[in-house]
């Protein structure tokens, strides 16, 4: 039966590690996540109060996430990406922790749109998503200087290969599975999908896949001649 082709977008230093090597990446990336959050933690669910700063409003108060209190060691005015990720990267910590499905990071994902896989890639830069949640805290927290930086000897190695890997040369590369048994695809959340796919799709979805799946056999573009794909996609729709 023909198969719709599914991407993973991913970077190709994770590929070249062994099962054993992303199994252990893996524990020193939520051990580096553990010790980060109780540092971020209390600035993300508390609750400060600030000026309202509205016309007649002179003199009020609203009350906001206590997170906004790290915008001026993140130099926020000058340039909000740094807050902005951090900001994003503690939503997904918090939902994981939470026991959303959406970020428990235990599958293989796949998505049925390249444009989607090449941006996935783009940002595996730091071993994923689960890598990339701890490298935006140890980012934030470079900048911030906090107090009771107390990481144990176990912790701050897990940082420092965490930080290495992060800030080496990037080297993102999408799989594309033309090979696979649809049986085993399943929503992102782990629901059955409720519809088979189809091959001109242009809703996108990213999709866990439960099962062997033989990734050396897939087909590997690296991140320019996925664009270059990409582009002759459009133009041929």
């Amino acid at each position: 039966m023909e198969t719709v082709p599914l991407y993973h977008g991913t970077d190709s230093r994770i590929l070249a590690m062994s099962p054993e090597e992303r199994k252990i990446f893996k524990q020193d990336c939520s051990l580096a996540t553990d010790f980060l959050w109780a540092l971020f933690e209390p600035y993300y669910h508390g609750r400060c109060k600030v000026p309202l700063n509205e016309p007649g409003m002179e003199g009020c108060t609203t009350v906001e996430s206590k997170l906004i209190e790290l915008k001026e060691p993140l130099q926020y005015d000058r340039d909000p990406v740094r807050y902005i990720n951090l900001s994003n990267a503690l939503l997904r910590i918090d939902a994981r922790k939470n026991g959303s499905a959406l970020y428990q990071y235990d599958c293989f994902y796949l998505t049925n749109l390249l444009d989607r896989a090449i941006r996935y890639a783009e940002s595996a830069f730091a071993f994923g998503e689960f890598g990339l949640n701890a490298y935006r805290l140890l980012d934030a927290a470079a900048m911030i200087k906090f107090s009771k930086w107390e990481p144990d000897q176990k912790t701050t190695l897990a940082i420092e290969k965490i930080k290495k890997f992060g800030e080496a040369d990037p080297c993102p590369v999408v799989l594309v599975f033309t090979s696979y048994d649809p049986e085993n695809l399943r929503m992102e959340d782990g629901r059955e999908l409720p519809f088979p796919l189809e091959s001109d799709s242009k809703i996108g979805f990213s999709l866990q896949y439960r099962g062997y799946l033989d990734i050396a056999s897939a087909i590997r573009w690296n991140i320019k001649e996925a664009r270059k794909k990409l582009r002759k996609f459009e133009i041929s729709s």
